[in-house]
């Protein structure tokens, strides 16, 4: 999504952000700081940069909502409560 936008900010993409937690061998990654451009409604929606970032990484992957809650179990994967 980001590579077809008209106007770039200096952020990292959701497939740098992939790439670079796959490289890192990254077991659990919450996508956070997210543009409001994304919308699931609008043109360019969570489920797209999901995709993305998914396209890169295999792990575990949650896209940050406000109010969210996660727990760090003892086996070191997340659980949203």
């Amino acid at each position: 999504v980001f590579d077809h936008l008209p106007v770039k900010i200096l952020h990292t993409t959701a497939r740098e952000l992939g790439k670079t937690a796959e490289a890192h061998h990254i077991k659990n990654l919450i996508a956070t700081h997210i543009s409001p451009r994304y919308r699931e409604n609008g043109k360019y929606t969570l489920s797209m940069l999901e995709e993305e970032i998914r396209e890169q990484y295999r792990g575990n992957l949650w896209i940050a909502e406000d109010l969210i809650s996660c727990q760090l179990e003892r086996d070191m994967i997340v659980t949203r409560i």
